[in-house]
């Protein structure tokens, strides 16, 4: 019998929640695998008119798998690695992020107040988490021994207590007993999240 995944589901009365990060989780892995696709056809295209014309089998799959193996072994983009997680928080340490200078719009707006949370999660795996401050000016909302939930898709690492009042797809802030998110009408998770998932 298979053993049940620790991780965090989102429950069936919130099917709008999973339709929407079914869709946030899928497009990253689209967009990804057209990148590959193009540039292995770039790299034929450009490349295969000056191979030798007796190897035409063995020439372009040596090719082949000299483009896709460096692309794969490079660190994949963080929201394809992304995966649900309930866990405790072991430290949270703060630090000032340099924002890249494309994005910057006044001079102290170059660093971004980040946090480097550890937690450990109920599968026993140490995670360590480059979290964004929602509040530059307040201490990290995540505290040693906090219980955090993170469901795939979402951008929100919500400590469990807040999980009924905050959506996890715009951050709204409900008010206590609403069952949708007063801001874009999703619906809030009120039930029990902490079953297996596949998301």
């Amino acid at each position: 019998m298979k053993r049940p995944s620790p991780r965090p589901q989102i429950p069936p009365e919130c099917g709008d929640l999973r339709k929407v990060l079914r869709k946030r989780i899928a497009l990253p892995f689209l967009l990804y695998a057209i990148w590959i696709v193009l540039l292995i056809a770039v790299s034929l295209f450009v490349i295969y008119p000056i191979l030798d014309p007796d190897s035409m089998v063995v020439a372009p799959t040596v090719l082949l798998a000299a483009v896709i193996l460096p692309i794969f072994l490079l660190k994949l983009p963080k929201r394809l690695k992304d995966r649900s997680y309930r866990g405790v928080v072991r430290s949270c340490r703060p630090y000032n992020f340099r924002q890249p200078i494309i994005v910057r719009t006044r001079q102290d707006d170059t660093y971004i107040p980040h946090a480097e949370v550890t937690v450990e999660s109920k599968e026993g795996k140490l995670l360590i988490l480059d979290l964004p401050l929602p509040d530059p000016y307040a201490p990290p909302p995540w505290k040693e021994g906090d219980e955090l939930i993170h469901f795939r898709g979402s951008r929100l690492h919500l400590t469990t207590d807040k999980l009924p009042t905050t959506c996890i797809l715009c951050s709204g802030i409900s008010p206590e007993g609403a069952e949708r998110c007063v801001f874009c009408h999703h619906s809030l998770i009120q039930t029990d999240a902490h079953k297996e998932t596949n998301l």
